[in-house]
């Protein structure tokens, strides 16, 4: 199941669920005005599947903000509630370095970065 639903001008977001895992393909910008939008997506579609995880795939996120930051923290603390994770995937390497600075490696799964475009 895919569903584009979700995108506004900053962030495009592409929604499948495997399972007990959500998985949101994320491009754009994560930011002040697009984190509300993830955060209301992924805890949505947790709530509507029944799912205890979620996966995001950050390839071809571009940037990530304080608020972006804020918003990722409220899908772990969902996912957490329900005995499950967040998983970031492939995010560039500029953004795993500030995941880095802000302790998130330690508290998320950041698996694979890849180098900036």
């Amino acid at each position: 199941m895919s569903d584009a639903r979700g995108t506004d001008d900053h962030l495009g977001l592409e929604v499948d669920v495997v399972g007990d895992t959500v998985v949101i393909r994320l491009s754009g910008e994560l930011d002040m005005q697009s984190a509300p939008l993830l955060t209301g997506r992924g805890i949505e579609e947790l709530d509507r599947h029944e799912a205890r995880n979620i996966v995001l795939d950050f390839a071809s996120l571009t940037f990530l903000d304080s608020r972006g930051i804020v918003g990722l923290v409220k899908l772990h603390d969902a996912a957490r509630v329900k005995g499950g994770s967040v998983t970031i995937h492939r995010p560039l390497r500029r953004i795993h370095r500030l995941l880095e600075v802000t302790g998130l490696v330690r508290e998320l799964n950041v698996e694979d970065p890849v180098d900036d475009r």
